[in-house]
């Protein structure tokens, strides 16, 4: 798989930074200057503050390269505090806290505060479906969405779905920060942009999430320039009205030339509770993956491993292992550039609109349908014993994702089956492997991901084996392997030992997980 990549000497741990390459997406873009915002008025020193954590995707780019940050805020009375993201690992967004201060330590690319100690007040609100995951084990695989699946420990599962069908509102303003100056852009051209976004959102979930453009406001001078975003957000507001709410997005869009990131956007707590957006650019790409993490969507990146198709984490990935942004070609919260097609089974199950789901925990078969499709198993979650959890999806070149194979895709994706896992330092974070890995991460030659017809991918427990047995239009077989034992090893209920174990299929009391697995 290969990647426009970083010095080796920035390879090792999850803040490995990829470059890639965005002129198609965004053109060429002024380097960003670093975020900040005025603390709240308060005593210095251990300054104990009460407020909500929030955070906020920052893309930025330099010349050819892109780089991408979740940054972590509190939310005070009086501003926002830019926080040490790794003191709110575990923390979800919308969480209210108790937080006491330490001193400003430089970040990744900002200045942030320690966090000498925090406090739970009130738990986030939270409608994604990864705050609730299906339990898996020793369920029974039934209904129509389990056609095809033979399996112990796997259950077919639809999402939770959106709360309620709501049609999300999105403000527009032509932003001028400081001394920027407008382009040729205009309302409408920016209410054409921001329609072709919203369609994107709507055919990905089957009309379930909608965007619709209910203001667009021109050119508007601010005070506050591109280092102080909150304080833009907060003066536009003002300035024109805007009220935040529940499916409300206020989206500012300025000159690419004003020195702004080329996009921003609140990483929302739910699908439903709105947010807002700053772009330097009207891509629908970019439009869309921006609007994306106000639904609660982190980025699609991907992990690639000398070698191996996976790699182990305790505090950094193991040696060998590159994080890398926006590494997911396939996936609109991934690279974002000129071909957008099916939105991943992993991100779309998170915002419960996916149906076809398969959560397994065992040995199973089961064939897959096209992701782009609307029936039968379209996502594996494959759960391994040490806790790590897979995504398997099937993407041929057809539907929504047909530009595969051909010349728009100068990229030379191909089709087939992926597999993704879920970031274990951050939910709404998604992992491309490389199933087909090289020698070295960083080959440059290297851009196939998915699995081939016979080919396997170990997770990096070593336990769990995913297979494609074959391939076909419109159906992907596909096998896991638990701990040396396969699907053909399952038998019915009361059956024998394999390798000294009972393994059962379907409502057995006996099930997987209690034997001892």
């Amino acid at each position: 798989m290969a990647r426009t990549s970083p010095p080796p000497a920035s390879r090792r741990g999850p803040a490995a930074t990829a470059a890639l390459l965005l002129a198609t997406a965004l053109g060429a873009i002024a380097t960003a200057p670093a975020l900040a915002a005025p603390a709240p008025t308060a005593p210095a020193g251990g300054d104990l503050l009460h407020g909500t954590v929030q955070r906020l995707s920052v893309e930025r780019q330099s010349g050819g390269s892109r780089s991408g940050e979740i940054t972590a805020w509190l939310d005070a009375p009086g501003g926002h505090v830019p926080l040490d993201p790794a003191a709110v690992v575990g923390v979800p967004t919308g969480t209210a806290v108790a937080v006491r201060l330490g001193p400003v330590r430089a970040g990744q690319g900002d200045a942030v505060r320690a966090v000498r100690s925090l406090a739970v007040v009130t738990p986030a609100p939270s409608t994604t479906a990864e705050a609730t995951p299906p339990q898996a084990t020793g369920a029974r695989a039934t209904g129509a969405q389990a056609t095809g699946a033979r399996a112990t420990g796997a259950r077919a599962t639809g999402a939770p779905r959106v709360a309620k069908a709501a049609v999300h509102g999105v403000t527009l303003v032509l932003a001028l920060p400081g001394t920027a100056r407008a382009d040729a852009t205009t309302p409408a051209r920016l209410s054409a942009a921001a329609a072709d976004a919203a369609r994107f959102w709507s055919a990905r979930t089957d009309g379930r999430i909608a965007f619709a453009v209910t203001r667009a406001v021109g050119w508007t001078h601010l005070q506050h320039g591109c280092d102080d975003v909150w304080g833009m957000w907060d003066e536009a507001r003002a300035r024109i009205g805007f009220v935040p709410g529940p499916d409300r997005h206020l989206l500012l869009y300025v000159p690419p030339g004003a020195g702004c990131a080329s996009g921003l956007g609140t990483v929302s707590p739910s699908v439903d509770a709105g947010g807002y957006v700053l772009v330097a650019g009207s891509t629908t790409g970019l439009l869309a993956h921006e609007l994306g993490h106000n639904l609660g969507l982190g980025h699609s990146d991907a992990l690639s491993c000398d070698g191996v198709a996976d790699g182990t984490f305790v505090e950094g990935w193991s040696d060998g292992c590159t994080h890398e942004d926006y590494g997911d070609w396939y996936d609109v919260m991934g690279i974002s550039w000129d071909n957008i097609g099916s939105l991943s089974t992993a991100q779309a199950y998170r915002l419960g609109v996916l149906d076809g789901v398969l959560a397994v925990s065992g040995p199973t078969r089961a064939v897959l349908r096209p992701v782009s499709g609307r029936s039968g198993v379209r996502s594996l979650r494959v759960t391994d014993p040490d806790g790590a959890v897979y995504v398997v999806e099937y993407r041929p070149a057809s539907g929504a994702d047909a530009w595969l194979g051909t010349a728009s895709d100068w990229r030379g994706l191909r089709p087939g089956v992926l597999v993704r896992r879920i970031d274990p330092q951050d939910p709404t974070r998604i992992l491309l492997l490389d199933a087909t890995p090289s020698p070295s991460a960083l080959d440059p030659a290297d851009h196939d991901e998915p699995l081939r017809p016979g080919q396997s991918f170990r997770t990096a427990s070593g336990r769990v084996t995913i297979r494609l047995e074959s391939q076909v239009a419109g159906a992907a077989t596909v096998v896991v392997d638990r701990d040396g034992v396969s699907p053909a090893d399952v038998v019915q209920p009361g059956g024998r030992l394999v390798n000294g174990r009972q393994v059962t299929i379907g409502d057995a009391p006996a099930a997987w997980a209690a034997a001892g697995r």
